[in-house]
């Protein structure tokens, strides 16, 4: 272990975590103004400078606070396992957010060249996690914002992925943040949602049904708007003798007395 200038001492540029809690750095450093930093940093050589591993909020918290240096630990590993570090400390630590997790998974994946189950493995969570975590991704800009400002829970999030649309998604999103609702509440909403449609689209599939029914048997257009209460029946005619036709259909004797 060595004592590092700060001045010498870089962040990651692929660091997981992309937000730190302004009162958990601030309750750190008052702590490293008390009692110094306890716990070193990990850290590379890398260009004439040290890159951090571990540690960048004690780090952060320590320039904070005045220090000129900090206890690091100097290893010797290539970019990529830097990365595998920076985020399997942060998961250790539960540091991340769920977007940041999600992230990182996923720049984990590609620079690793990694399936889902190889990169569950090597970071120690299971396979749906892991599938479950880069879901979120899925999710607009907008949404995941809230999420990492602590807005919308990982429950929440996740529920949301389920919606089909972005402006379905960020439509929910802001209602329940100002609502406030709890992941149960909105779980059952979009439940009660997917239930109506399922009846709405069922409901239509009977309609055009009838439409077919009547459209060859009348041999016309038929057009049938469904309402909560009742509906529309629209049955198009192209000539008198269409008219007549479905006149005499709907009411063969009456049609044919008011022509004698």
């Amino acid at each position: 272990m060595e004592r590092i200038p700060i001045k010498y001492i870089r962040p990651n540029p692929n660091q997981p975590r992309k937000q730190f809690e302004p009162d958990k750095l601030d309750e750190l450093r008052q702590s490293i103004e008390r009692y110094g930093v306890l716990q070193p940093i990990v850290v590379r050589k890398a260009s004439g400078f040290y890159e951090i591993i571990a540690g960048e909020r004690r780090f952060q918290a320590a320039q904070l606070a005045g220090k000129t240096d900090i206890p690091a630990l100097i290893v010797t590993v290539d970019s990529d396992r830097v990365m595998e570090l920076a985020l399997i400390e942060n998961i250790q630590r539960a540091d991340l957010n769920a977007i940041e997790e999600a992230l990182a998974y996923e720049q984990l994946m590609q620079t690793l060249g990694l399936t889902q189950q190889q990169l569950a493995e090597r970071v120690g969570k299971s396979r749906s996690h892991v599938t479950n975590s880069l879901r979120l991704l899925r999710l607009p800009s907008a949404v995941q914002h809230a999420v990492m400002i602590g807005e919308l829970t990982m429950g929440h999030a996740r529920a949301i992925t389920g919606m089909k649309s972005v402006q379905a998604m960020e439509q929910i999103a802001r209602r329940v943040i100002a609502e406030q609702w709890t992941v149960r509440r909105l779980e059952r909403y979009l439940q009660k949602e997917r239930s109506e449609k399922k009846t709405l689209k069922r409901s239509n599939a009977d309609v055009e049904a009838v439409e077919a029914v009547l459209a060859e048997r009348l041999q016309m257009d038929v057009s049938i708007r469904s309402r909560r209460k009742g509906g529309v029946l629209e049955l198009k005619y192209f000539s008198q003798d269409d008219l007549e036709h479905l006149l005499a259909l709907l009411s063969p004797q009456d049609f044919d007395s008011s022509r004698d």
